[in-house]
């Protein structure tokens, strides 16, 4: 009966540090645009994180790390946060690459907005609380839109919980198994 206890224990544990619940990895990109036909010139840049690997994906966190000071943003911007309306967030990765053609990104709030690749739009970031889309850093067909995989991947947040008890139900094991030899 104990060995059978401490095999499903050691299952567990290992289901729990990740090791059979998969990877967890997710794959960070950044991306920039610039003013084209906007009434702010300047560039965007920022961050995307999508899980790992290749297919079609919505970002799990999009920030704006920079832009012109003219739009009166504090960098950075969780842009997930500050524009709560989800519109499109579909990315498609090939050969660890964004498929620029194949992405489009759009979120809102009442009076701002941030697009990648977004319908008739382009890319765009508007002033802080600016409703009209040209008055801010605009890219109408996205000729300066440019995605890069960043040369690392991270765990995502998950991955750490599982992590952490893993380790913890490891460590009730061992406990139990001193426990159960000084008994002896």
């Amino acid at each position: 009966m104990k060995s059978h206890k401490a095999t499903l224990c050691a299952v567990l544990s290992l289901a729990f540090s990740g090791v059979l619940a998969g990877n967890g990895e997710a794959a960070v990109f950044s991306f920039s645009f610039s003013d084209v036909s906007g009434a702010v010139s300047g560039t965007v840049s920022g961050l995307i994180t999508l899980p790992d690997g290749d297919g079609t994906f919505p970002a799990t966190s999009l920030t704006i790390t920079s832009g012109p000071a003219a739009l009166g943003y504090t960098y950075p911007v969780d842009a997930m946060v500050l524009f709560p309306e989800q519109v499109l967030n579909s990315f498609t990765v090939v050969g660890g690459e964004i498929d620029a053609l194949l992405s489009t990104f759009g979120r809102q709030s009442a009076q701002n907005a941030v697009t990648l690749n977004f319908l008739n739009l382009g890319s765009l970031l508007t002033p802080i609380n600016a409703s009209i889309a040209s008055s801010g850093v605009v890219d109408p067909t996205n000729s300066t839109l440019v995605y890069s995989p960043v040369a690392s991947t991270v765990p995502e947040s998950g991955s750490c919980f599982w992590l952490v008890a893993g380790l913890f139900s490891g460590g009730i094991v061992m406990r139990q198994r001193r426990r159960g030899a000084q008994r002896a």
